[in-house]
Formats: structure tokens, sequence, C-alpha cells
């Protein structure tokens, strides 16, 4: 995801060496969307973030309950139930 904040950075850059004065009403829109997407840009990264914390406690739930069904209920393969 640092590819998205790169980006708004990069576009950010921009816009300073363009010296997009605040005063302008075309010109503030331009930095006003600038801000949001900074903002987006962040929340995105936060996010995916969150995302890959979630990912991990899955796979360990995942993996504790494969434990507990391994104990529970052993190898089906080998009953012989009939």
């Amino acid at each position: 995801m640092a590819n998205i904040t790169d980006r708004a950075a990069y576009l950010r850059g921009l816009a300073e060496g363009m010296k997009l004065d605040r005063e302008n009403n075309q010109q503030r829109l331009l930095l006003e969307m600038l801000d949001l997407m900074d903002e987006m840009a962040q929340k995105i990264n936060e996010l995916d973030e969150d995302v890959g914390e979630l990912e991990a406690y899955v796979e360990d739930v995942d993996s504790d309950l494969a434990d507990i069904e391994e104990a529970l209920f052993g190898d089906e393969d080998e009953c012989d139930c009939g």
C-alpha cells in the first residue's frame, strides 16, 4: 500500500512546486483534493495493516481449531466404524 501514499506524496510535491495559492478558487480546490487524497491514503494504509493483523489472527484460530478437532475426533481415516 505504500504505493498509494507514495503517489499522494508525489502529487503533494508537484503542487508545492507549482506554488498553488489557496486564495485562488481553482487552486484551492486542487489543494483541498490533495488534502483529501492524503487522508484517504493514510486511512487505506491503516486499514491494510489492520487486515494483515486480522489475517494472522484468523490463521492462529484456524490452527488452534484444527488441533482441537484432532484431539476430539482423532483421525477419521483410522475409524473402523463399519
